[in-house]
């Protein structure tokens, strides 16, 4: 009974909150809702399919093209996506891996030699998806790595101490290209965010941030 109460109470606070602060928490709403959401449809060389569930992401063959659709609260974007699966990603990981410290000028000898040694972990890469949103200014891009289907590259990117840096690792996505395809994506760390929002919690910590000001990550 306390339970039902202390919801209702917070409910009515909510509703409070948006008949007093007018626009910017229904717009704030809006956004996260928007952010729940990811589709674009694609034109470009090569086959692949690909599929997303939290952490989990895997594929196969390879696709480049140009992509239009709706990434979170960025509506009508462009972007160039970029898909590789197996085979290629276990024969291109290792040569990745292996010849990455040569671009890193400031790695030691025994840095470089791990690469080497660390290789081999190549031979388990089952993705790699890069998205470059085309925009104003400096182009921003996204990435996902996958090694054994787990998705190291939203670890890599993610700082440990910003909670929405992780939403990510929350997609439920599915892509296919033959030439011409689509991708559609749902993630529930948004969802809840949405949800949670109308009761003045901001999961994500975006609330109060336009289009403009979350342009800065790809979402």
């Amino acid at each position: 009974m306390a339970g039902t109460i202390g919801v209702m109470v917070r409910a009515f606070l909510a509703l409070a909150l948006a008949l007093f602060s007018g626009c910017a928490y229904l717009e704030d709403r809006g956004n996260d809702f928007a952010d729940c959401f990811r589709g674009s449809v694609g034109i470009g060389l090569g086959a692949q399919a690909h599929a997303q569930v939290g952490p989990f992401i895997a594929g196969a063959g390879v696709w480049n093209g140009s992509c239009a659709g709706h990434l979170g609260r960025h509506g009508g974007v462009l972007y160039e996506g970029t898909y590789l699966g197996v085979p290629l990603t276990n024969i291109a990981f290792p040569i990745l891996i292996a010849v990455t410290p040569s671009y890193i000028t400031k790695a030691s000898s025994a840095e470089k030699t791990s690469f080497v040694i660390l290789a081999p972990l190549g031979l388990l890469g089952t993705s790699a998806v890069f998205r470059k949103l085309e925009g104003e200014g400096e182009d921003r891009q996204e990435f996902s790595l996958s090694l054994c289907a787990l998705d190291v590259g939203a670890f890599l990117q993610a700082e440990p101490d910003r909670l929405e840096d992780w939403r990510d690792l929350f997609w439920i996505t599915v892509s296919a290209h033959a030439f011409v395809g689509f991708e559609v994506g749902f993630n529930l760390a948004e969802f809840a965010d949405f949800l949670m929002g109308w009761f003045g919690i901001d999961l994500c910590g975006d609330d109060g941030r336009g289009k403009g000001e979350e342009e800065e990550r790809l979402p």
